[in-house]
């Protein structure tokens, strides 16, 4: 396989996996782009202790601005999120999690650990350690990029 069709397929399979990984996870109420946007808001927690910013949640999604805007709507609408905007620049808005947003992402995690346990059984103890130690080589190069 060439440098190019292994990055090929990497784009691919990073992709399904994403999918696959979050794809049975269902909340009543909640569709599965707000359920991702509440866990890439938890996620960015300790880098955005003030909140992230809207346009930050589409980048991170890989969704532009007009696409995120209507799941953060939605997500304030059903009480998951709030907005606080910039005292300096009101275009600035930013985005943090509610309780209620809190008690949803505890949920999802939790669920997410328990599938992923499944795929820890399925690779095994040693395989599961090297796809960890992989998956954080490769977000740490990705993160020093972006």
């Amino acid at each position: 396989m060439s440098d190019q069709e292994t990055a090929q397929r990497l784009v691919e399979l990073l992709a399904l996996f994403g999918r696959a990984n979050t794809s049975k996870i269902k909340f009543p109420g909640i569709k599965t782009t707000e359920l991702n946007a509440i866990v890439c808001i938890k996620s960015q927690e300790d880098e955005h202790q003030e909140g992230i910013k809207t346009s930050d949640i589409g980048r991170l999604l890989g969704v532009t601005p007009p696409s995120i805007t209507p799941v953060i709507n939605s997500l304030e609408e059903q009480g998951y999120v709030t907005r606080l905007y910039s005292k300096l620049d009101r275009r600035v808005v930013r985005v943090k999690l509610t309780d209620r947003g809190e008690a949803v992402y505890e949920e999802a995690r939790e669920l997410m650990i328990q599938k992923n346990r499944g795929l820890m059984e399925y690779l095994g103890h040693d395989d599961s350690r090297q796809f960890v130690r992989i998956l954080q080589n490769a977000l740490g190069y990705m993160s020093r990029k972006n």
